[in-house]
């Protein structure tokens, strides 16, 4: 038996086009800026060579890498959180089609509205909170989830790398440079 398609996918690539292309211009007017760019996805490569966001996590310092795995593992769980919300607030009849869609992907197939964003992440950022993460990352981050929440986008690597790449990594205190045998360097048991 045939894997069904994705969602959606019958109605055609030009009802998606229109739908990316509205929501691409929604983004521009409320952050004021063009959301793929944001995310990098505007960002030419040549054939074969991974973007230079790519090139730059690919060639860091395992204290990098370690930021890189812990950024990639908090936008995954907010897009799983936002997901889940999203798909609680559908019909049976919207919801059977996608229980094969893994709850991270959910948003590239149901449309959210601006409005909706903060009821969806809310907690969403809880546990990097409280493992340690900066504030400025986790900012950057919620950046990120929102722009590819809004404009239907789904998550790649190489975005979350360009997000990333603005970050000063070596500048701020993860987690593990909290001094041992304090409040700080156990976040999560308090």
């Amino acid at each position: 038996m045939a894997k069904p398609g994705p969602p959606f996918a019958a109605l055609g690539p030009d009802l998606a086009e229109i739908r990316d292309a509205a929501a691409i211009a929604g983004l521009k007017a409320v952050f004021g800026s063009d959301p793929a760019h944001m995310v990098g996805l505007t960002e030419p490569s040549g054939r074969g060579t991974p973007p230079r966001s790519s090139r730059r996590i690919m060639n860091q310092s395992p204290r990098e890498t370690v930021a890189a795995a812990m950024a990639e593992m908090a936008v995954l769980r907010a897009l799983q959180v936002a997901g889940r919300r999203l798909l609680a607030r559908r019909s049976r009849a919207v919801r059977g089609p996608l229980r094969t869609v893994p709850s991270w992907e959910l948003h590239v197939h149901l449309p959210v509205g601006d409005t909706d964003l903060a009821l969806l992440l809310r907690d969403a950022w809880v546990i990097p909170e409280a493992v340690g993460l900066p504030s400025t990352m986790i900012e950057e981050l919620d950046q990120h989830v929102r722009i590819l929440l809004a404009a239907g986008l789904g998550y790649r690597r190489d975005d979350l790398f360009k997000t990333l790449s603005r970050l000063p990594l070596e500048q701020l205190v993860l987690p593990w440079d909290a001094p041992a045998g304090t409040d700080e360097a156990h976040a999560p048991s308090k």
